[in-house]
């Protein structure tokens, strides 16, 4: 049994270090205006940037598809090795697709930040050592990362904390997001729901749980025709920040800022950052586990209950999407919320679950629908 024990001195550090961030984090997303406004480019078009579908068919099947996937590794050396130790180590991953098994040899290290430090069953970050041209990985690089489900280490998560069912349906959340987010066809992560079945090198099987294969980050560039890039960003579309912040404010997402440096360029949490040719950056957002409906006693969603939010939300509507041009994307996002009910409704998160997404995706519709009927153009496409 592994067991991970953080003391109170740790635990202060941990907890100063976190306060200070979202300080930081609250002053920085107080407002889009500040003293770099000569570095985010206003824009004709406010709507979501758009990004094709993905052509990969991982990433096409229906939304409560499961690929059954199997990892076979030493895991009792990967949950040991410190983060600063990691290394990849051999692996076999296997899936089953239509009847048909397919093996890839692999290599495996663990990834991730509060995750990594706090669950048992850690994100995985794998490599493959041979071509993936005949699977359903083709088209997708040598690397994928697969975000599973966090997994009790009796009692010493702190900030992750809970049962293996709120583990489990925590991980559904995140993934029903995620999906929910890519009916918008802007620039967002697109996931394929698998079980993992975790496979000790002695054949001993250690769990299986739900996860979820993310698409690399060159990938989703690609299709938004951006690009992926180390050079420093200088100049972001204004455009780009507005959305990310209303994606962000729709799934009630405060764990995510931005700023700026000299040194580094724009940078942030949560997000990251991509290229148009014209070296104008674009956002990536990523990581929705402790948002507010899925994740409520998170320390960072401090309001005293879901209205709370609801008010936040109508706020954030009110200062930053008032003028008409930049009506597009809520307007998007209100016309999709039937199906993402619809989704929601057939997922396969337990009831407790339901009833939040559900009571979320109804009190947002709402303030959206009061939002936009302000204005003739809408309300006459909402009569």
């Amino acid at each position: 049994m592994i067991y991970f024990v953080v003391n109170k001195h740790s635990k202060n550090l941990f907890l100063f270090v976190f306060i200070v961030c979202t300080f930081i984090s609250r002053a920085q997303d107080d407002g889009l205006e500040t003293n770099l406004d000569s570095l985010i480019l206003p824009s004709q078009n406010y709507s979501f940037h758009d990004c094709s579908k993905s052509k990969v068919t991982l990433f096409n099947m229906p939304v409560n598809s499961i690929l059954d996937v199997e990892i076979k590794t030493d895991f009792e050396k990967l949950f040991q090795t410190k983060k600063s130790e990691q290394s990849r180590i051999e692996g076999l991953l296997s899936y089953t697709y239509k009847g048909k098994k397919v093996r890839l040899p692999i290599k495996i290290k663990e990834r991730g930040s509060t995750r990594f430090t706090f669950c048992k069953y850690k994100p995985l970050d794998i490599k493959f050592s041979s071509s993936t041209d005949s699977t359903l990985f083709k088209g997708l690089g040598e690397k994928i990362e697969i975000t599973t489900h966090c997994g009790d280490m009796e009692g010493q998560q702190w900030v992750l904390k809970g049962s293996e069912t709120e583990h489990v349906n925590r991980l559904l959340a995140e993934y029903y997001i995620n999906s929910m987010l890519e009916m918008l066809g802007t620039v967002t992560s697109s996931v394929s729901l698998c079980k993992l079945k975790y496979i000790s090198n002695e054949d001993s099987v250690l769990t299986e749980q739900f996860a979820f294969i993310v698409e690399p980050d060159e990938i989703v560039a690609e299709r938004c025709e951006l690009i992926k890039t180390k050079e420093q960003v200088q100049y972001l579309s204004e455009s780009a920040l507005m959305t990310v912040k209303l994606i962000n404010s729709f799934i009630a997402n405060y764990d995510w800022h931005y700023e700026y440096s000299d040194s580094s360029g724009w940078i942030g949490h949560n997000i990251k950052f991509l290229k148009s040719e014209n070296d104008l950056g674009y956002i990536l957002p990523y990581d929705f586990d402790m948002n507010a409906i899925a994740y409520p006693d998170y320390w960072k969603n401090s309001s005293e209950s879901f209205d709370e939010h609801c008010n936040l939300f109508e706020e954030m509507l009110s200062e930053y999407f008032s003028d008409k041009k930049k009506l597009q994307a809520p307007y998007k996002i209100l016309v999709n919320i039937p199906a993402m009910r619809n989704m929601i409704k057939k997922s396969y998160m337990n009831a407790d679950y339901k009833q939040r997404f559900i009571y979320w995706l109804d009190s947002y519709e709402f303030i959206l629908l009061n939002h936009l009927s302000k204005y003739r153009k809408y309300r006459k496409k909402l009569l």
